[in-house]
């Protein structure tokens, strides 16, 4: 006889090298999260010639990363957030940050998006990501 395990029971679980308690409904909002953070990632390196692999790469301490790999990190979440609607708590979980580091990025962005040419170009990637998605 099999024992079943009751829905709200607390597991722990691996997701995308993560290791975390949670219930099923923050495990959902992680994986929405991530895929949604994987696909402006991509849709981001690509506009920006930069690798994907190396956005997505969790790299701690102050100058770790180029200044258009840190640039592109910047946008995806950026675009995460705008064009999916993705909780910044999970949001940071996903990608490894803080919570605090979402919402400086977020504020950077929208202080960036004051200039025309780069506000078309969050606009556009903004479209590729809803017609990616199906939104």
């Amino acid at each position: 006889m099999t024992a079943t395990i009751p829905i709200r029971r607390m597991t722990s679980i691996a997701f995308g090298g993560l290791r975390l308690r949670a219930d099923p409904a923050r495990r959902v909002r992680l994986f929405d999260a991530r895929q949604a953070w994987i696909i402006s990632t991509e849709i981001v390196c690509a506009a920006m010639n930069v690798p994907v692999a190396a956005v997505l790469t969790r790299k701690r301490g102050r100058g770790s990363r180029p200044a258009p790999e840190s640039a592109a990190r910047s946008a995806s979440i950026y675009l995460a957030v705008t064009a999916f609607d993705v909780n910044r708590a999970a949001l940071a979980n996903a990608a490894g940050v803080q919570k605090q580091y979402i919402y400086r990025v977020l504020a950077a962005t929208e202080d960036l998006r004051d200039k025309p040419d780069i506000d078309a170009k969050y606009d556009s990637w903004s479209e590729i990501a809803q017609r990616r998605a199906g939104l």
